[in-house]
């Protein structure tokens, strides 16, 4: 398994699939990360619940936008998680699906445990679907049941940085961000920008000295601290890219305080900002109070 050193804490992935045979089963599936496009383990309890399951070969499909299985013999790690001397004969059956086979009888009180450590997160967050199907060796058939993944979380920016100009305390200004995104943005990726600790005012937002993957003409949408840009990028962004990009007229923060301010900048896949891909929160640090002007009089 890989270990992931984002900061995010991992929470378990479940997944309830609703396997009604005779009567109805249920599958739960574990990741040891829940951070879009890490490479995995995934670990699933299937609870039968039907009256005697006889060897046969089931298949895991899952959704094939996210999912791709490149391998097409055995599995990584493919093995019962009770009990890891017992290993299945699992392969990639298509580039989406992961079929295994079971070589005993079993009943409705004997779940099936099984692990996988070969599964890439998908690349944005979503709910994605997986179905689970299963052909005895002696024939007949159990239905195809189809379930949801959630729980996905994004993962953090490489860096960023943004810089006000005039950077004096309460001014209308530009900002200019330098941002680099950790994973690839598909074309029409959208931005989103949260301002914390202080709610700036904005008239007629422009973007200038933007890099060629961003569109400059975009509109912005503005709900009280929150910035969004639709169909921010207007072709596929690169992992490791830096982008540079400049918004004007916003105000800056009202003191010079490091700590109390900050921007959350957030990259989506599509316009809704709830596919998330790398979200930062990146402290102002750069504002300045008003030079004090004096005033002093010479006698004549």
């Amino acid at each position: 398994m890989i270990i992931s050193t984002n900061k995010y804490t991992y929470l378990p992935l479940l997944i309830t699939l609703l396997l009604c045979y005779v009567k109805c089963a249920t599958l739960t599936v574990n990741t040891g990360d829940n951070i879009i496009a890490q490479s995995v383990q995934y670990s699933f309890q299937i609870n039968l619940a039907a009256s005697g399951i006889t060897p046969g070969t089931a298949t895991l499909t899952f959704d094939p936008t996210v999912y791709t299985f490149t391998n097409s013999s055995a599995i990584t790690g493919c093995y019962n998680t009770l009990n890891v001397t017992l290993l299945y004969s699992c392969y990639a059956s298509a580039g989406n699906q992961i079929s295994f086979r079971w070589t005993t009888s079993m009943s409705s009180t004997s779940p099936l445990f099984l692990s996988f450590s070969n599964i890439t997160n998908p690349s944005y967050v979503d709910n994605f679907t997986v179905s689970f199907d299963y052909t005895p060796d002696s024939g007949g058939t159990f239905s195809t049941v189809t379930s949801t993944i959630t729980g996905l979380q994004p993962d953090t920016l490489t860096s960023c940085a943004m810089n006000f100009s005039p950077n004096y305390t309460n001014s209308l200004s530009s900002i200019t961000f330098t941002v680099v995104n950790k994973h690839q943005i598909p074309s029409g990726g959208s931005l989103q920008l949260t301002f914390n600790g202080y709610t700036p005012t904005t008239s007629s937002l422009t973007i200038s000295n933007a890099s060629v993957f961003i569109n400059s003409g975009v509109t912005a949408v503005v709900t009280g601290s929150i910035i969004s840009f639709s169909a921010f990028f207007n072709t596929l962004v690169p992992a490791g890219t830096t982008l540079t990009f400049t918004i004007g007229s916003i105000t800056s923060p009202p003191t010079t305080s490091s700590s109390l301010y900050s921007i959350t900048i957030l990259t989506s896949a599509k316009a809704n900002y709830l596919n998330k891909i790398d979200q930062s929160t990146c402290t102002i640090t750069n504002i300045q109070n008003y030079p004090t002007a004096s005033l002093s009089f010479v006698p004549s």
